[in-house]
């Protein structure tokens, strides 16, 4: 009776390893494919967010030519308060989808070519350049979005 029971006992005991092993390879291959699935949802979200704020930085980009364009109409006071909405409303946009770095950037003139708005009065001149540089901010912005 004893060799029957350690005979039962062995392959119980082979038989448990195996389900073990069979249950920690499963888990393992289980993990793998989940981390590679979050892997490409985070990439393909990653690819859609970056591709909604380089479309609405066209779309500041495009308002601001527009501002750029009243600023060269000597005839008409510059457009002071839609200059300033129009930054506000950029400056909100990167803080909240790119982060306080880019607000700084975007105020920022250094490295920026001094440009002039022929025969303009200083005040359309001083909006036209301020556009100007952040203009050229927001375009920057766009190529280092990937």
């Amino acid at each position: 009776m004893s060799y029957i029971t350690s005979t039962s006992d062995g392959i119980c005991a082979k038989y448990l390893l195996v389900v073990g092993a069979v249950s920690c390879a499963t888990i393992a291959v289980g993990i793998t494919v989940y981390g590679q699935y979050r892997e490409v949802s985070q990439n393909i979200e990653g690819r859609q967010h970056n591709s909604a704020v380089r479309e609405r930085i066209g779309e500041f980009i495009d308002q601001g030519n527009g501002l750029m364009r009243e600023c060269a109409i000597k005839e008409a006071p510059p457009p002071e308060d839609a200059a300033n909405a129009w930054a506000n409303t950029v400056e909100a946009y990167l803080a909240a989808q790119l982060g306080a770095s880019y607000v700084i950037r975007f105020r920022d003139p250094t490295g920026t070519p001094s440009m002039a708005l022929n025969g303009a009065d200083p005040a359309h001149q001083n909006l036209w350049f301020g556009i100007y540089i952040r203009m050229l901010r927001l375009e920057q912005f766009s190529r280092e979005i990937p």
